[in-house]
Protein backbone atom coordinates (compact mmCIF):
# COMPACT_ATOMS: atom_id res chain seq x y z
CA UNK A 1 0.00 0.00 0.00
CA UNK A 2 2.90 2.16 0.70
CA UNK A 3 4.17 2.48 -2.77
CA UNK A 4 0.55 3.15 -4.31
CA UNK A 5 -0.46 5.90 -1.89
CA UNK A 6 3.01 7.52 -3.17
CA UNK A 7 2.74 7.15 -6.62
CA UNK A 8 -0.52 8.84 -5.67
CA UNK A 9 1.06 11.84 -4.03
CA UNK A 10 3.60 11.37 -6.83
CA UNK A 11 0.71 12.04 -9.51
CA UNK A 12 -1.02 14.57 -7.73
CA UNK A 13 2.49 17.01 -6.83
CA UNK A 14 2.80 16.61 -10.74
CA UNK A 15 -0.50 17.46 -11.69
CA UNK A 16 -0.34 20.71 -9.57
CA UNK A 17 2.70 21.33 -11.62
CA UNK A 18 4.64 21.15 -8.46
CA UNK A 19 8.35 19.43 -8.26
CA UNK A 20 9.84 17.82 -4.91
CA UNK A 21 11.25 21.02 -3.37
CA UNK A 22 8.27 22.88 -4.19
CA UNK A 23 6.07 20.64 -2.54
CA UNK A 24 8.57 20.03 0.39
CA UNK A 25 8.75 24.11 0.76
CA UNK A 26 4.62 24.15 0.61
CA UNK A 27 4.00 21.66 3.27
CA UNK A 28 7.25 22.66 5.53
CA UNK A 29 9.25 19.10 5.04
CA UNK A 30 12.12 18.66 3.40
CA UNK A 31 12.70 17.43 -0.09
CA UNK A 32 14.30 14.04 1.09
CA UNK A 33 11.00 13.75 3.34
CA UNK A 34 8.77 14.03 0.00
CA UNK A 35 11.27 11.78 -1.90
CA UNK A 36 10.69 9.09 0.76
CA UNK A 37 6.89 9.81 0.49
CA UNK A 38 7.09 9.00 -3.03
CA UNK A 39 8.99 6.33 -2.94
CA UNK A 40 6.99 4.63 -0.44
CA UNK A 41 10.26 4.54 2.15
CA UNK A 42 7.83 6.48 5.02
CA UNK A 43 4.10 6.83 5.24
CA UNK A 44 3.05 10.74 5.88
CA UNK A 45 1.41 11.98 9.17
CA UNK A 46 -2.05 12.50 8.53
CA UNK A 47 -1.25 16.11 8.76
CA UNK A 48 0.77 15.89 6.55
CA UNK A 49 -1.17 13.98 3.99
CA UNK A 50 -3.74 16.77 4.59
CA UNK A 51 -1.18 19.44 3.58
CA UNK A 52 -0.54 17.47 0.44
CA UNK A 53 -4.38 17.60 -0.60
CA UNK A 54 -4.62 21.23 0.31
CA UNK A 55 -1.39 21.80 -1.98
CA UNK A 56 -1.93 20.05 -4.71
CA UNK A 57 -6.07 20.86 -4.80
CA UNK A 58 -6.53 16.50 -4.18
CA UNK A 59 -9.19 15.46 -2.38
CA UNK A 60 -8.08 13.45 0.40
CA UNK A 61 -9.78 10.40 -0.72
CA UNK A 62 -7.93 9.99 -3.54
CA UNK A 63 -4.76 9.15 -1.14
CA UNK A 64 -6.69 7.13 1.12
CA UNK A 65 -9.25 4.91 -1.01
CA UNK A 66 -7.85 1.83 -3.13
CA UNK A 67 -10.60 2.67 -5.70
CA UNK A 68 -9.92 5.97 -6.21
CA UNK A 69 -7.20 6.39 -8.63
CA UNK A 70 -6.13 8.86 -11.22
CA UNK A 71 -6.60 7.76 -15.18
CA UNK A 72 -5.51 9.07 -18.40
CA UNK A 73 -4.23 12.78 -18.62
CA UNK A 74 -4.19 12.84 -14.51
CA UNK A 75 -8.29 12.64 -14.08
CA UNK A 76 -9.18 11.06 -10.93
CA UNK A 77 -11.72 7.85 -11.54
CA UNK A 78 -13.63 6.23 -8.51
CA UNK A 79 -14.54 2.74 -8.70
CA UNK A 80 -18.44 1.76 -8.59
CA UNK A 81 -18.61 1.13 -5.15
CA UNK A 82 -16.71 4.42 -4.12
CA UNK A 83 -19.10 6.30 -6.09
CA UNK A 84 -21.89 4.89 -4.32
CA UNK A 85 -20.85 5.25 -1.13
CA UNK A 86 -19.93 8.78 -1.48
CA UNK A 87 -23.40 9.32 -3.18
CA UNK A 88 -24.95 7.69 -0.06
CA UNK A 89 -23.03 9.93 2.01
CA UNK A 90 -23.61 13.09 -0.24
CA UNK A 91 -27.46 12.10 0.49
CA UNK A 92 -27.02 11.59 4.15
CA UNK A 93 -25.25 15.13 4.65
CA UNK A 94 -27.78 17.11 2.21
CA UNK A 95 -30.47 15.97 4.88
CA UNK A 96 -28.37 16.98 8.10
CA UNK A 97 -28.06 20.11 6.30
CA UNK A 98 -32.08 20.76 5.33
CA UNK A 99 -32.37 19.57 9.12
CA UNK A 100 -30.23 22.71 10.10
CA UNK A 101 -31.42 24.88 7.64
CA UNK A 102 -35.06 24.18 9.44
CA UNK A 103 -34.01 24.90 13.27
CA UNK A 104 -32.05 28.20 11.97
CA UNK A 105 -35.52 29.22 10.23
CA UNK A 106 -37.32 28.15 13.62
CA UNK A 107 -34.90 30.16 15.82
CA UNK A 108 -35.42 33.62 13.70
Amino acid sequence: MQKKLGERIKQAMLKAGLNQNQLAKRIGITPQSVGKLISGENNPKLSTLRKISEETNTPMQLFLDSQVSFGNNNQMHMGSASSAKLERENAYLRGQIDVLKKLLKEKK
